[in-house]
């Protein structure tokens, strides 16, 4: 996926980029002895990107874990409400009137 490289090119445009990434679990999945550990340990569901500037614009990305290397990281937007039910937690909480339009253009969608 490219959207790494685009997050990064944003932020060289834009001089200001805040992310906020990470995994996603589910709740009904076993945890499983990974190989070379002595405990158990969930697997990530999937993974969020939310990439935001300091006016409240914003794009947020879910992938489910076998997401192809190929994707397209535009097929993976999705709501900042969407990665906030998959991930449980209330992000920029302390912004007012956020979102306030998107970052598409900037990240090549």
């Amino acid at each position: 996926m490219r959207l790494e490289t685009a997050v990064r090119d944003a932020a060289w445009a834009m001089r200001e980029v805040y992310v906020v990434t990470g995994p996603t679990n589910d709740p009904n999945e076993e945890q499983m002895q990974l190989p070379g550990t002595d405990e158990s340990h969930s697997v990530p569901a999937g993974y969020f990107k939310v990439v935001a500037n300091g006016s409240g614009r914003l794009t947020a990305f879910f992938f489910d874990q076998d997401v192809a290397r190929d994707m397209n990281h535009c097929d993976g937007i999705v709501t900042l409400e969407d990665v906030e039910s998959a991930s449980g937690l209330d992000l920029f909480s302390r912004a007012t009137n956020w979102p306030n339009g998107s970052l598409r253009a900037e990240l090549g969608c």
